[in-house]
């Protein structure tokens, strides 16, 4: 997942031995190869998100949280969305009622066009007592109103050029 260059041969090394660890149930000693890999390549998206899943089997929610949420932004500032939902809405299998992760997914989902969906995170906010200041599919509309409504201003003046 990582974007660009290769990494080093250091890293390549801790992350084979990470899942060595993992594949014969040594979550504590995978959890220490990977958090050493993340020192040398703190990008690393892979890292970010074994580490939660890892967290999660040693039932450490706290940090699966606070690693998923690091891979989420990570891969919502690569550009890639629709995993950035994907890897909040794991977080809520176990944490249903995060507020961070559903203001995230509240922010994330205008991103990509879907406004419903910002909209049902929004009632489970409020539903949980949390005020969005300007709702996001709110926000959206307002944008695209006064786009359109400048598009217009400039199509009336346009065609009433055309008509002199």
């Amino acid at each position: 997942m990582k974007q660009g260059g290769r990494m080093s041969e250091k890293t390549e090394a801790l992350l084979s031995k990470a899942q060595n660890f993992n594949r014969k149930g040594k979550h504590q000693e995978a959890i220490n190869a990977y958090n050493q890999a993340l020192v040398l390549d703190s990008k690393d998206i892979r890292i970010s998100l074994q580490l939660a899943e890892l967290y999660l089997k040693i039932n450490d929610e706290t940090k699966a949280i606070h690693f998923f949420l690091s891979g989420a932004s990570l891969l919502e500032h690569d550009g890639f969305l629709s995993r950035a939902v994907a890897v909040l809405k794991r977080i809520l299998d176990f944490s249903p009622n995060n507020v961070e992760v559903l203001k995230s997914l509240h922010d994330l989902y205008p991103k990509l066009g879907l406004l419903v969906e910002a909209a049902e995170y929004e009632e489970k906010l409020k539903a949980l007592g949390v005020e969005i200041e300007q709702p996001a599919p709110a926000k959206m509309a307002t944008k695209k109103k006064r786009q359109s409504r400048k598009r217009l201003k400039r199509l009336k003046v346009g065609f009433t050029k055309s008509l002199s």
